[in-house]
């Protein structure tokens, strides 16, 4: 049975949307760990399940992701 990959996703709540630092995706729990010890040791990610094929791009239009 294959398990799907997920990703913890943080976000800081002191920077503007669409800011480089507002959200990040982080995929390896260890490497997540380190960066809130580093960076936010009281704060907090929630895991979500990455949807879609690897190395899949998306294509949300005018002024979306890509």
């Amino acid at each position: 049975m294959e398990s799907n990959m997920t990703v913890f996703i943080y976000v800081d709540t002191s920077k503007e949307v669409g800011d480089v630092d507002h959200i990040k995706a982080l995929a390896i729990t260890d490497a997540a760990e380190k960066w809130f010890e580093e960076n936010d040791p009281g704060g907090m990610a929630f895991e979500y399940e990455v949807m879609g094929l690897p190395g899949q791009r998306l294509n949300f239009g005018v002024g979306g992701a890509s």
